[in-house]
């Protein structure tokens, strides 16, 4: 077993979730994700690791880019936490497994449908012996349906729930749909799954406040997907139209909601939908005549409007539009990478990127992203 952290000093105020015992044996992003939103809040979680990969000859250090990618970001999900390396498949590691949940509040598992049941360490075990433990099954299309047995990736839980058919830089054109963007494993892996589990399982913890018993989550990544394109899916119910790339206001449909190239090459955001600060960026710029188009639905004018924004953009650097626009009080920011939003000033004031002990219990730092939730009398 090892410690992924110190344990809280005596003079820290008493953190949000430290009632919480959680055990996780979930191995890829989602799961490890959901765990450290948890443990970022002070339960105490254990995670399970195949004791036969721990046995195994020790890897080499990661030379490429990929390997160094995939290993810091396993330190970092792994933060606050401790493991324990167990082979389920045997008896003993089994007996001490049911051991540990007969004292734990949650369990958490990202195998697919039907392994926990074979491995004997399903909720309906569990909770025969431990009636208010919460056990969360987080897994890609959940456990029933006609695509619960199928693999997958975030890929292809957003290609399943609609959200992939609305993102991509083209818009319909004759020979059908626009090529669809793939964006980063956020919105299946992370927000529809890492995010929504924790989300369940502290409403089962609420729920047992008045129960006295836990309860299982069944969690598909492809309905939390789904749930979070409720706004658009809604205005598909009431009018019956579809998302495409570029067809819609908040996915790059309005010139006023769109990205602009500047004079230095960057890129830069504009999101003036409320037509007070439309208004208050063409009074910026002095086009006060390109007002009346905002609203105006026929393509010619979107087009003329978004050329005229196109050549207004390129006139400044992105931080000259940045000064002079939040001085105005127009939505727009540049668009940073992730390694200049790691230096970025807001960022840093807000404390979503600090220095974080290893978990290898190596006595050194690593730079890692904050806790987002700023909780004021129990931070985590």
């Amino acid at each position: 077993m090892t410690d992924a952290i110190p344990p809280d000093s005596a003079d820290r105020p008493p953190l949000a979730l430290s009632q919480l015992r959680v055990l996780d044996l979930s191995r890829l992003a989602p799961g490890p994700y959901c765990t450290m939103l948890l443990g970022d809040l002070g339960a105490d979680v254990l995670v399970f690791d195949d004791a036969r990969d721990v046995q195994a000859e020790p890897a080499a250090a990661p030379r490429d880019e990929t390997a160094l990618r995939r290993a810091a970001s396993d330190a970092t999900l792994r933060r606050n936490k401790r493991s324990l390396a167990l082979n389920l498949k045997t008896d003993a590691a089994r007996r001490i497994f049911y051991r540990l949940a007969d004292e734990a509040d949650i369990v958490l598992e990202g195998f697919r449908p039907g392994v926990v049941k074979r491995l004997g360490v399903d909720y309906d075990t569990l909770a025969a012996r431990n009636p208010r433990l919460i056990y969360c099954s987080l897994s890609g299309y959940g456990q029933t349906g006609p695509y619960a047995a199928h693999v997958g990736h975030d890929i292809n839980y957003i290609a399943t729930s609609g959200a992939l058919a609305a993102s991509g830089s083209d818009a319909p054109g004759p020979e059908g749909p626009g090529r669809p963007a793939i964006p980063l494993n956020l919105l299946a892996d992370f927000a529809g799954g890492g995010l929504m589990a924790a989300f369940a399982i502290l409403a089962a913890v609420v729920a047992r406040e008045h129960t006295g018993r836990g309860q299982y989550i069944d969690l598909a990544m492809s309905d939390g997907v789904l749930s979070l394109l409720t706004a658009p899916m809604a205005a598909h119910f009431a009018i019956g139209t579809d998302l495409a790339p570029r067809s819609y206001v908040l996915n790059g449909g309005a010139p006023y909601y769109d990205v602009y190239r500047t004079s230095d090459g960057r890129w830069f955001s504009l999101g003036a939908v409320e037509p007070k600060f439309f208004a208050n960026l063409c009074t910026a710029v002095d086009r006060e005549d390109l007002i009346p188009l905002q609203n105006d639905d026929d393509p010619a004018a979107r087009s003329r409007l978004r050329d005229a924004l196109d050549a207004i953009f390129r006139t400044r650097t992105a931080e000259e539009w940045f000064a002079l626009l939040n001085q105005t009080d127009v939505c727009a920011a540049p668009v940073l990478t992730p390694a200049e939003a790691a230096a970025d000033p807001h960022n840093l004031a807000r404390e979503m990127i600090l220095d974080a002990p290893r978990p290898d219990g190596s006595g050194e730092t690593m730079r890692q992203v904050g806790i987002a939730a700023k909780l004021g009398a129990t931070p985590g």
